[in-house]
């Protein structure tokens, strides 16, 4: 069951991303692009052991298709036309799909590229004629700080202004759903593919 390994070295490797400065978290992304990827080819090695298809070289759908006709096992036929039907709608997920071509993108032509943005939240009250200055600090993406502004009316200090501040990475061209939550969704899709696969085929 080396699938299951795979999914533990891809939560390794989104912790990674977590916790990453932020100048190498497209760094981090490549190790966990090729770690959920891979859990789907594991996943069928881990059935052609199951069904006993012996060694296939250069193992992939169609080669898992034509040794399970030749060994006429039905059941693993009928297992890889669910893998193919299944894993299409996850090619085809309009907020996670384009991540399985981003890895293949990241592998022979370039690594991933980021944009990132800092959000501020919490209460804040401004009162009218001032301006607030809060200083720039991007945190690692699993990681808030604690920032503290300055109120001015002209150049004259008034206050003070706290608030939290986050930074939120987004992949170039994908704007509208954050990495940490694009790869959570990526790799509870390929856990779920796995589970669903061991209850219907294990």
């Amino acid at each position: 069951m080396t699938a299951q390994e795979k999914i533990r070295e891809a939560e390794y490797r989104l912790n990674g991303i977590l916790n990453a400065p932020l100048d190498v978290v497209q760094f981090e992304v490549s190790p966990f692009l090729t770690a959920t990827h891979s859990i789907y080819d594991h996943l069928l090695q881990d059935f052609a052991n199951r069904f006993a298809l012996g060694i296939i070289p250069q193992l992939n759908t169609g080669s898992f298709e034509q040794k399970a006709r030749k060994l006429k096992n039905v059941q693993a036929e009928k297992f890889i036309t669910w893998y193919r039907a299944e894993k299409k709608v996850l090619v085809e997920n309009n907020r996670f799909g384009f991540l399985f071509d981003l890895r293949h993108i990241d592998v022979h032509r370039q690594v991933p590229k980021t944009i990132l943005r800092l959000e501020t939240k919490g209460p804040m009250t401004f009162s009218a004629g001032t301006t607030t200055e809060i200083p720039i600090v991007f945190t690692p993406l699993g990681h808030e700080a604690k920032v503290e502004g300055i109120s001015k009316n002209g150049t004259r200090e008034v206050g003070k202004v706290e608030a939290k501040a986050s930074t939120i990475a987004f992949f170039e061209g994908h704007p509208d759903i954050d990495i940490v939550t694009v790869c959570t969704e990526f790799l509870n899709a390929a856990k779920a593919f796995v589970s669903l696969a061991y209850k219907l085929y294990g």
